[in-house]
């Protein structure tokens, strides 16, 4: 996608996707998310770098690049997913622990 394609930038679409999500319900809207660029095998390289960085930069968060299709990146998204569901279980259980929500923690 892309201007001269008349769609979306990934920001922008990330941004939509944001807004729709807290619409429709402000407590998903603030759940912990992982970005991801898929058809990775479509672009150059230096066209997919700079989509992800500017991604990165404006949502803060990692992304992730993945080609299902070349079998690129899929280890890595995984090990990425693995790490939050911990890192939420972890969170889940100390709140748990303490009587205390701490799901609006930044992580």
């Amino acid at each position: 996608g892309g201007p001269e394609m008349g769609t979306e930038t990934p920001v922008e679409a990330w941004q939509k996707i944001c807004a729709e999500l807290t619409a429709y319900s402000e407590e998903l809207g603030k759940r912990r998310t992982v970005l991801c660029l898929t058809k990775s095998d479509a672009l150059d390289p230096e066209e997919l770098e700079k989509r992800r960085s500017e991604l990165a930069e404006a949502s803060g968060r990692p992304v992730h690049t993945i080609s299902s299709v070349a079998h690129e990146g899929l280890k890595d998204l995984l090990g990425g997913l693995y790490k939050v569901v911990q890192q939420e279980k972890a969170r889940a259980e100390l709140s748990e622990e303490r009587g205390v929500d701490l799901s609006d923690l930044a992580d």
